[in-house]
């Protein structure tokens, strides 16, 4: 009772956060919890400790108190996916509710997102995990597809995604990807990133 009004300051506090983090486990702190973090989802995903502390909570709440914190980001997903908080934030609240709108809102923007160091990082998460689960991925391949794949498969960041898209991919888009890749190999295995690609092309 002493905390809960302070919940919100704790987790953006350098080393209150850290004992924010370590309650979100427990059940009895949820409400209070919550309540410190509704509408203001997006700002604490973006900031450095805050981040932390509503990972925690998401991963520890049932499924349908994080559902309700994780629909502020709808909007603010490509946002909070280029920000280096934000994307580790947007990774965990995929894996925690696999909301539809941060598939959608990724595949979107999925090209720019892949050029950037942490964009790169959501879009191999959320595709992953989507494609795991059976999640419908081709609107994301699509667009990589249709992105300049040779350019992406080189790019240091990018050729990151062009591999989960190639693993995760329907077996159509799987045959015009590698129908693409497959005459520029030679160029692809010569390059630091692209032979990461020529690997995935060739198993």
């Amino acid at each position: 009772d002493e905390l809960a009004p302070h919940m919100h300051a704790l987790s953006r506090h350098t080393f209150g956060n850290y004992l924010v983090s370590k309650l979100a486990p427990l059940a009895p702190m949820h409400a209070a919890l919550a309540a410190a973090f509704r509408g203001r989802v997006v700002e604490l995903l973006c900031h450095a400790q805050g981040s932390r502390v509503v990972q925690a909570y998401l991963a520890a709440a049932a499924p349908a108190e994080a559902e309700s914190l994780v629909s502020e980001l709808d909007g603010h997903v490509v946002e909070c996916a280029l920000d280096t908080h934000g994307s580790w934030g947007v990774c965990v609240a995929y894996s925690a509710t696999r909301a539809p709108f941060v598939l959608r809102q990724l595949s979107a923007a999925v090209v720019r997102l892949s050029l950037e160091q942490h964009g790169s990082r959501v879009v191999q998460y959320v595709l992953k995990e989507a494609g795991n689960a059976g999640i419908d991925c081709s609107a994301a391949v699509d667009r990589v597809l249709g992105g300049g794949l040779e350019e992406l498969a080189l790019h240091r960041f990018a050729n990151y995604a062009v591999q989960v898209a190639l693993r995760q991919c329907g077996a159509a888009q799987r045959e015009a990807m590698l129908g693409a890749l497959m005459p520029r190999l030679l160029p692809l295995s010569a390059s630091k990133h692209g032979s990461n690609v020529a690997e995935v092309v060739l198993s």
